[in-house]
Order: structure tokens, then sequence, then C-alpha cells
């Protein structure tokens, strides 16, 4: 472990054994960052870009908000749309 780490995180483990063993593990993100850039921007597409959503995903959030106990028939009613549609707008 401490080859290992010293190759990837640039530091040494520290042990400690007190009620539960903790191991902590240094990072140097100096080191790391040649061979996470192409990982990290890839990931990052996915969680950087905004979510995009209908209005109807839009009107259903804006509703739960107002009101956390409203069920699926309720947003279709109020929404005026098919309650297929609420379920596929909440990905149910």
């Amino acid at each position: 472990m401490i080859k290992y780490t010293k190759i990837y995180s640039g530091g040494i483990p520290n042990f400690k054994e007190e009620d539960i063993f903790t191991t902590i593990i240094p990072l140097n993100l100096a080191v790391n960052a040649p061979a996470n850039e192409p990982v990290n921007e890839h990931a990052n597409v996915y969680v950087n870009e905004p979510f995009k959503i209908n209005n109807i995903q839009n009107l259903i959030i804006v509703s739960i908000r107002e009101n956390n106990n409203i069920t699926q028939t309720e947003l279709s009613k109020k929404l005026k749309v098919n309650e297929s549609t609420v379920k596929i707008s909440i990905g149910k």
C-alpha cells in the first residue's frame, strides 16, 4: 500500500488505530492531474451540463414544491395532462 500510495498520491499513508482502524491517504492533485484530466473532462460533461427539462417537468417541480404530498393523479388534473404523461415526465 505504501508503494502505490507514493506513486499515485505523492505521499505516505497514515494509519491510525483507535476504536476503529483508519487509513488516511494523502492526495496531491499535482501528481494526479495528468492521469485524471482525460477522465474528469469526460465525466464533467455529464455532471456540469445543465439539466434540460421540458415545460411539463418544470410545472411538476413547481407543483411538488407547493405541495410535496401531491399525487400523480392530482398532478395530471392540475396540469391538464394524462397521468401517463406525468409518469413519463418523472421517470416512473
